[in-house]
C-alpha cells in the first residue's frame, strides 16, 4: 500500500516564502513542499532537497510535483541493486539535489570537562528551543543506546514517552525504573509491512531499507496523538561522544586509505579531523538523517536528533575532539544532565536487519511503485 497523499501532486501543500532555511522545513509537520527565492544556511545533517525554487525534506515530492521521474543515470549506477547510503549531493532525479555542506571546527575547545559542562547545556538548549514552538506536543523518545537514553534524563517541559523495541526494550525499562524516571516505556514490533511501497517511494533510493523499523507502528503511534507528536532520536551522538570519530568512515576505500601505514595518524591531525565533518555530512546527514527524513514524511510528525540543533552546531564547530572525546563521555554527559549518578544497563545489542524490506531499495523497486501511481520515468 501506498499513502495517496505521497504520490499526490495537489496532497503536498505548497508554501511560499521569500526566504527559507532547514527548520522551516524540519520543524513544520505534515506534507510539505516550500518556495522560496533564497535558502538560508547550509544544513549538515538534515536532509534537506531543491528542484529549481522549491524545497522540501525528501526527494519524493519534488519528483511527484515535477510528475515524471528524470533518472539520474550515474546515481542509478552507483546505487545498483541495493544501497547502504547514497553518499552525494545528486540524488535518483537529475534535476533534484540535496543542499548543504560539511561545517569545519575552529578546533579551539578541547578540555573534556568544558565539553561534557557545554554538550549537556547544548541539548536542554535546543530542546527546549522545540518545546517552546511546540507546546503541547508529546515527546517520543526512540530509545536504544546510551546517546538516545540520555535524552530521558532531560528536563522536560511538555508530556514524554519512551519508545523501544526488543532487544532493548526491557533494559530501557530497567533504565527508567533504576533512574526513577516517571514515564512510560511503549514496545514497538517491526512485522507491519503495509507501508512498504509507500517506504520505497519516500526513500528514493537513499538508504537500504533493510535498516529502517517500524514505520507503520510509528505512524500509528503518532496518529494516537493527532500528529501532535515529536520523535526525537539520538543521531550520531557516538560520534562526537567517543573515540569512534577516530574510525568514523563514509566509505571501505576511505577506512583502507586510513589504515596505512603512513596514514594511521590522520585523525590526530587538523586534516583529519577536517576528513570527520565531511563524513558527518555524506554519512550522518545521509544515513540516520535520510531514515529520519522517512519518517517524517510517512508518520506527518515532527522527527528530530536533539544532538544536532543550533545550540550543539555551534558547540561541535569548535571542538577538538583530539582532546576533548578521549574517551566515553556519554555517562559524565548523562550525570550532567541528571545533577547525579546514572545507572545504565551494560550491553546494548542491536535488533536485526529487517527481512520484508531486504532488496527493495534499488531502482528498479522505485520506478514500479512509481509508476504504478502514475509517476512515469522519463
Amino acid at each position: 500500500m501506498i499513502l495517496p497523499d505521497l504520490t499526490t501532486r495537489d496532497a503536498w501543500e505548497l508554501r511560499r516564502q521569500p526566504e527559507i532555511d532547514e527548520e522551516d522545513l524540519w520543524l513544520t509537520p505534515g506534507p510539505m513542499i516550500w518556495q522560496a527565492e533564497r535558502f538560508r544556511g547550509a544544513p549538515m545533517f538534515y536532509p534537506v532537497y531543491r528542484s529549481g525554487d522549491l524545497y522540501a525534506t525528501s526527494p519524493l515530492p519534488l519528483i511527484v510535483r515535477r510528475g515524471a521521474l528524470e533518472l539520474d543515470a550515474d546515481v542509478a549506477r552507483q546505487v545498483g541493486g541495493a544501497v547502504r547510503y547514497l553518499a552525494t549531493n545528486a540524488t535518483i532525479d537529475r534535476r533534484v539535489r540535496r543542499v548543504g555542506c560539511p561545517e569545519l571546527s575552529t578546533l579551539e575547545l578541547n578540555d573534556p570537562s568544558e565539553y561534557v559542562a557545554a554538550f549537556a547545556a547544548a541539548v536542554r538548549s535546543d530542546v527546549a528551543r522545540v518545546e517552546a514552538r511546540r507546546p503541547g506536543f508529546t515527546n517520543l523518545v526512540l530509545c536504544g543506546g546510551r546517546d538516545s537514553l540520555n535524552l530521558l534524563l532531560l528536563p522536560w517541559q511538555n508530556p514524554v514517552i519512551a519508545v523501544s523495541a526488543r532487544p532493548n526494550f526491557p533494559l530501557v525499562q530497567q533504565f527508567v525504573r533504576d533512574n526513577r524516571l516517571e514515564m512510560d516505556v511503549v514496545e514497538l514490533v517491526d512485522r507491519d509491512a503495509s507501508l512498504l511501497d509507500s517506504e520505497i517511494a519516500v526513500n528514493a533510493c537513499r538508504i537500504g531499507l533493510d535498516h529502517v523499523r517500524w514505520v507503520a507502528e510509528l505512524r500509528q503511534l503518532a496518529a494516537r496523538f493527532e500528529r501532535r507528536a515529536i520523535f526525537w532520536v539520538g543521531a550520531m551522538a557516538d560520534a562526537f561522544t567517543t573515540p569512534k570519530w577516530r574510525t568514523y568512515n563514509h566509505s571501505l576505500a576511505l577506512a583502507r586509505l586510513r589504515a596505512l601505514p603512513g596514514l594511521r595518524g590522520l585523525a590526530d591531525t587538523d586534516a583529519g579531523q577536517s576528513l570527520f565533518s565531511w563524513t558527518c555530512y555524506y554519512r550522518g546527514g545521509m544515513w540516520q538523517g535520510g531514515n529520519m527524513s522517512l519518517l517524517k514524511d510517512i508518520t506527518d510528525a515532527l522527527v528530530l536528533s536533539a544532538y544536532h540543533g543550533p545550540a550543539m552546531r555551534a558547540l561541535l564547530a569548535r571542538v577538538d575532539l583530539r582532546g576533548a572525546a578521549t574517551s566515553d563521555i556519554r555517562p559524565a554527559i548523562g550525570e550532567a544532565l541528571a545533577g547525579g549518578p546514572v545507572v545504565y544497563p551494560t550491553t546494548n545489542p542491536s535488533p536485526p536487519p529487517s527481512t520484508f524490506r531486504e532488496r527493495r531499495s534499488h531502482v528498479a523497486a522505485f520506478v514500479e511503485v512509481l509508476a504504478r501511481h502514475g509517476i512515469r520515468c522519463a
